[in-house]
């Protein structure tokens, strides 16, 4: 079966999300092992081109993988680049449910922006763990209504590519039809168990 994430269509994780506040375009970042603090001007440079706003949820374990200078990030990141150290879970949501672009390492926020159909990146994996686990991202692209590789090598190579204007656009039937094949198993299996 798939994720549990893809259970619940959009309508319903829209009601899990906070509300969603309208401003200027964004990008909303999520790494879990990414250092990220050589990329700053990439992401001032990013944000300036774009008039957008970046907005970077870290995972409370990237302090321990790079990132101990999150005082002196939260410093020099200001203005149209705020950075978030993990958040609510309704916020995440309502981060990725209101982005016009999305870059990650992490299969969940791959997974909910194929939900929202957002426009995303995710970063090839660099340590052997996350390697290991990244055939589950790859299989997101058979979701896509169009091939596209939405792997990048690296922060920068994906910025780039939102800025040339290359999108993804995940197929809302393809995501129904492996939901209900998900929820038809799991009704089968449980009704066996019984």
């Amino acid at each position: 079966v798939s994720d549990p994430v893809v259970l619940l269509d959009q309508k319903d994780w829209n009601k899990v999300s906070s509300e969603c506040v309208e401003r200027r375009k964004r990008l909303f970042c999520y790494f879990i092992a990414e250092n990220i603090a050589e990329y700053y001007a990439a992401f001032s440079r990013f944000a300036k081109t774009t008039q957008a706003d970046v907005e970077i949820y870290l995972s409370s374990t990237s302090e321990m993988r790079g990132l101990s200078c999150i005082d002196k990030l939260r410093s020099l990141m200001g203005g149209s680049v705020r950075l978030r150290i993990d958040g609510a879970p309704s916020d995440f949501l309502s981060s990725i449910r209101s982005a016009d672009w999305v870059l990650t390492d992490s299969f969940h926020a791959a997974m909910f922006s194929a939900i929202f159909n957002k426009n995303v990146r995710v970063l090839r994996p660099k340590s052997e763990v996350r390697i290991a686990m990244f055939d589950r991202i790859k299989e997101l692209s058979e979701l896509l209504d169009e091939p596209f590789d939405f792997v990048s090598h690296d922060i920068n190579s994906a910025l780039a590519s939102f800025i040339n204007g290359y999108g993804t656009c995940f197929s809302q039937k393809k995501l129904a039809r492996l939901r209900n094949y998900s929820l038809d198993w799991l009704n089968r299996a449980l009704i066996q168990e019984d």
